[in-house]
């Protein structure tokens, strides 16, 4: 099966219909928790079990005056859309923090972080189905 690699745009964090301008790159984690669920008839060795999962996205982007009103947006719901192969992943995740950054002689840039809220997963075609 041939590799085929991924452009930075098929992950879009948007607010509604609208994707957030200026992002320059972006950070999907995944994780679950490990639950230890040792017993005495385990033996010698540690058994574990998946838990709950969770997800948070972080992206650093230019800031732009005429589209920067993420400071109003700390604590809301934003929808993030990656495209892998014609299929889309989406998920809801709350802006919980921002952090600009400005250099002397440099652009100014912000970091983002969002943490998800609900399932990252695959979004169907159909109505009702995934969605």
């Amino acid at each position: 099966m041939a590799r085929t690699e991924r452009l930075g745009k098929d992950l879009l964090i948007k607010d509604g219909a609208t994707a957030i301008a200026g992002a320059t790159s972006a950070n999907l984690s995944i994780s679950s928790e490990i639950l230890n669920v040792t017993t005495k008839g385990s033996g010698d060795w540690v058994a574990n079990k998946s838990g709950m999962k969770s997800w948070n996205i972080d992206c650093d982007c230019l800031f732009s005056i005429e589209d920067f009103s993420y400071i109003e947006k700390i604590g809301t719901e934003v929808q993030i859309e990656l495209t892998l192969d014609a299929v889309t992943y989406t998920g809801s995740a709350i802006i919980n923090d921002l952090k600009i950054n400005s250099g002397t002689n440099d652009l100014i840039t912000y970091n983002l972080s969002m943490t998800g809220t609900g399932e990252f997963k695959k979004k169907s075609d159909t109505p009702g189905q995934g969605e």
